[in-house]
């Protein structure tokens, strides 16, 4: 089976980046894990991972070592990636960061994620790009506003900056068991009836604080519980089922 991804509208008008969600399918991957799954953390075999992501630099065209990949914490540390990857984290994810940032034409930045958002966001003016993880725990840290910060002290403007949210956890599956300890007292403006959040609302309206105008950020809205057969999901399964990759990076 062919990889299936799909690329995001906001960033076509761009042809000098390549920015896509790369869905749960095509990949040789088995059982729960079925098939493109690009996560090490969990009971997948770690070659069937490797060649996952192999097949991935294929279909775009790059080097393996040109496939950036952190290990996503739940934090809101955001790593500068400047260089290509060592040989030791070919078969690793690169520890304690939740998020990276390039202005290295060639670097492509990979987002694991099963129903926590991937945020790729791109400045065409300095030409920085950057790929955030942003589960609940990251969204309540405001990662989103970090990494925005972070190109602004590259030399973006934010006025400048377009971004794009990737299928995640919908309004209609976002449950909590106890939203309003969980969630820091200026986010329960995103609670929602019966104890659902409103993680998109909150992505981006952290943009927007962040000085990125709303026309400029795009969230197609797919709620990855609901589309289980498209993308991996720990709450449709209730455990950790792999994670599909969302990718973004300058040719």
């Amino acid at each position: 089976m062919a990889l299936e991804y799909f690329e995001f509208d906001i960033f076509k008008q761009f042809p000098e980046i390549f920015a896509c969600v790369f869905t749960r399918n095509g990949g040789v991957s088995s059982g729960a894990y079925e098939s493109l799954n690009v996560s090490y953390k969990c009971d997948d075999k770690n070659e069937n991972v490797n060649r996952n992501r192999e097949l991935i630099c294929k279909e775009i065209g790059i080097d393996r070592k040109n496939l950036i990949a952190v290990s996503q914490v739940h934090g809101r540390k955001i790593l500068d990636i400047a260089k290509p990857l060592d040989d030791e984290f070919l078969t690793q994810d690169i520890e304690g960061y939740d998020g990276m940032i390039t202005a290295t034409k060639g670097l492509y930045l990979m987002v694991q994620v099963g129903d926590c958002q991937a945020v790729m966001i791109y400045d065409p003016v300095e030409k920085i790009v950057a790929g955030v993880h942003s589960g609940w725990k990251g969204s309540a840290q405001n990662i989103i506003g970090e990494a925005i910060l972070k190109m602004v002290e590259m030399g973006s403007d934010p006025r400048n900056i377009y971004v794009g949210i990737s299928p995640s956890l919908g309004t209609c599956c976002s449950e909590f068991s106890d939203p309003e300890n969980e969630l820091p007292c200026d986010l329960r403006e995103y609670i929602l009836p019966n104890k659902h959040v409103d993680f998109w609302k909150m992505s981006v309206d952290q943009c927007i604080q962040a000085g990125v105008p709303e026309a400029q950020i795009a969230l197609p809205a797919q709620c990855t519980v609901c589309n289980n057969d498209t993308f991996f999901s720990y709450r449709a399964g209730k455990r950790f089922a792999g994670d599909f990759g969302v990718v973004i990076g300058m040719k």
